[in-house]
């Protein structure tokens, strides 16, 4: 029941602490039912908001959830691009972190690919300015 109401409620500022407790608590304690029905839309709710998608799938990732591989990863990997566009530094963040996990072993080589292009894109004509070292600092998610 709670997930399923999960979809109505706002992503502000000021409920996204609490909203991540919910969601993966949620799926956590969920099952593959749960899962397969309102965890997908959870997910994808979570990235209306991309900082906070990039959240929700950080911690689903490491607190080692089940529906990870089948549900989570097709839409980290679906996104990428927009979030490298629109975020690199957090993104980068979330990719190292599902690297040191072994989170993205499994993934195609198109994407890889579109990963490598994008990192030799930003790498090409690099100049060392505070902007540009930022966006490949690694934050947490």
């Amino acid at each position: 029941m709670i997930a399923s109401e999960f979809a109505s409620l706002p992503l502000t500022d000021s409920l996204q602490h609490a909203l991540l407790k919910l969601a993966t608590a949620v799926l956590m304690a969920g099952d593959m039912a749960l899962w397969m029905g309102p965890g997908r839309k959870i997910i994808a709710r979570s990235w209306e908001v991309p900082e906070f998608g990039i959240k929700v799938s950080g911690a689903l990732a490491d607190l080692g959830w089940g529906g990870w591989k089948m549900i989570a990863l097709p839409s980290v990997l679906k996104v990428t691009p927009q979030l490298l566009e629109v975020n690199p530094s957090s993104t980068i963040g979330l990719l190292a972190m599902l690297h040191r996990e072994n989170k993205l072993e499994n993934v195609d080589s198109v994407w890889k690919h579109r990963l490598e292009t994008w990192v030799s894109s930003r790498l090409a004509n690099w100049e060392r300015s505070e902007e540009s070292v930022l966006i490949f600092l690694v934050k947490p998610f």
